[in-house]
């Protein structure tokens, strides 16, 4: 049997159990002609993701390769190769007396400057730089948010994240992260030579060979057109010619977080830069979105333990209102002569923007989504059940006030 003939028969079975209205993920872990794939479902969206990622000359993406690479860590779940630092959803629930204080606090540390001391990696970083800009991959080089270090201070504010956090540029990653498989003649990869240090676990955030700089992704449920109560998961498909995950299902919005024009930096800074993220992309503005927020802290296998902030939120846009807003933020990143990170989704027939529920599901198991986005529709679940069970605690309160 074929890996496509085994994947739909899986799909089949799954699709024959009856689906509940509440979002649940059951995984379905397994390994098939060496190739790993991790496979759930939502009832809320009736979303199948199936993990098909594709290696490139500057970084590997397949689960089972970084899975063994970083054998000593605990992953966020079976196939994804995600560290959680901080559950924001747990720490946002333990915190009902102190909700004037942010969730996760900076502190500026000095400035950052990479470490390129020892010869055998200077040479595998330059080179491999070197080919990533010929790649047309990279652009400019901004400033960009370094995290030196993620704890939760128990003497201080037992739950708030605190971050130290650096300046650094995009071309540091482009010199570190972006580029650990890379590889020219005799030269190891920067990510063998780290593994001499750390053996299977991931590098310190604090090692100054590494970027580590601060991304963020976001996934934002939108209402299903027939049913109002089930949401469904806005999902796109990356271009080729991209830094990083390159074509394939991805997360509604994603990026590395720019330094802001001051000398320190906020949650909030953060939030705008990713609602700044969703705008250039999505054409979403922030006032059609609800239940912003972050919901986990982790560190990335894949870019050598890169820290990465998840968001979730909602939006009562319709699928039509969605497409047509993409449709303009497209023809703006034209006109501004924006490098395309989303795809016009041709391989859609209709040429829509958003996929309906029917072209979702096809097209997942077509193109495979990207980890990160795997790692988004995890968060996304529970951010939809922490939504429900906030709700019914609500009603329970209002019910006991109304009698009272």
């Amino acid at each position: 049997m074929s890996i496509k003939d085994k994947i739909n028969e899986i799909i089949k079975f799954i699709f024959n159990k009856s689906m509940e209205n509440v979002a649940t993920l059951i995984p379905l872990p397994f390994i098939f002609n060496n190739q790993y794939y991790a496979i759930g479902f939502l009832g809320a969206g009736a979303l199948i993701y199936i993990l098909l990622p594709k290696d490139d000359n500057f970084l590997k993406y397949k689960a089972d390769f970084l899975l063994g690479e970083y054998s000593d860590e605990e992953v966020i779940m079976p196939g994804l190769t995600y560290v959680l630092v901080s559950d924001l959803i747990q720490l946002r629930r333990s915190r009902s007396n102190d909700n004037n204080i942010e969730i996760i606090t900076f502190k500026r540390n000095s400035e950052f400057k990479l470490d390129t001391s020892n010869n055998d990696w200077k040479a595998t970083a330059e080179s491999g730089f070197r080919a990533l800009r010929r790649s047309k991959r990279i652009v400019d080089n901004e400033t960009l948010v370094r995290v030196a270090s993620a704890k939760i201070e128990p003497e201080i504010n037992p739950n708030t994240l605190v971050l130290s956090v650096e300046k650094a540029h995009y071309f540091d990653q482009a010199r570190s992260n972006l580029i650990l498989d890379f590889e020219v003649d005799d030269d190891r990869s920067l990510r063998k030579q780290l593994k001499d240090t750390y053996n299977n676990k991931l590098p310190d955030l604090s090692d100054k060979r590494l970027a580590n700089t601060l991304g963020v992704a976001i996934l934002i449920w939108y209402p299903q057109d027939d049913n109002k109560n089930i949401w469904v998961p806005y999902l796109v498909k990356r271009v080729k010619n991209v830094a990083v995950f390159p074509s394939g299902i991805h997360c509604s919005a994603s990026g590395a977080v720019k330094w802001p024009n001051k000398e320190d930096i906020s949650l909030s800074d953060v939030t705008k830069h990713m609602l700044f993220e969703v705008k250039e992309e999505l054409g979403i503005d922030e006032d059609a979105l609800e239940d912003i927020y972050p919901v986990a802290f982790c560190r990335e296998m894949t870019r050598g333990g890169k820290p990465q902030l998840f968001f979730c939120a909602r939006t009562h846009k319709s699928r039509t209102d969605l497409s047509k807003l993409r449709r303009h933020a497209r023809r703006v990143a034209e006109k501004l002569n924006l490098l395309p990170e989303i795809e016009r989704n041709n391989w859609i027939n209709s040429g829509d923007f958003v996929m309906d529920q029917e072209r979702l599901q096809s097209n997942i198991t077509l193109e495979g989504v990207t980890l990160e986005c795997a790692a988004a529709v995890h968060f996304g679940l529970l951010y939809l059940k922490d939504l429900e069970e906030n709700k019914e605690v609500n009603t329970n309160h209002s019910t006991h006030a109304n009698q009272i």
